[in-house]
């Protein structure tokens, strides 16, 4: 049995792809290494995601929230942006949310 300070952690990352004063895509990544801290790591994702959208002043798609909470993968499109979220799953969970300009 692993002692508390060996178990993996969770990541979760920021990524920011444009020129020197435009993010044209950003991407929310997370990286479910301790399925027993999966709820809590989930949880973040989704604040992390809802404070996004209202510190970029974007409108939320509908069903966003649901699709990670359900994680369920989810596109929508509309004439500022597209949103999708996704998950991969490999040897860990990867919850991943891309809003991209257009």
């Amino acid at each position: 049995k692993k002692k508390n300070g060996d178990e993996k952690q969770n990541n979760l990352a920021y990524y920011l792809e444009g020129e020197e004063n435009f993010a044209k895509n950003l991407l929310l990544n997370l990286n479910v290494n301790n399925p027993k801290s999966k709820n809590e790591a989930v949880k973040l994702f989704t604040e992390t995601t809802e404070k996004t959208f209202k510190t970029l002043e974007l409108e939320m798609p509908k069903g966003l929230l649901e699709a990670i909470k359900n994680a369920k993968d989810i596109k929508n499109e509309n004439e500022v942006f597209n949103t999708e979220f996704k998950i991969d799953k490999s040897n860990i969970e990867t919850y991943k949310m891309e809003i991209i300009s257009k």
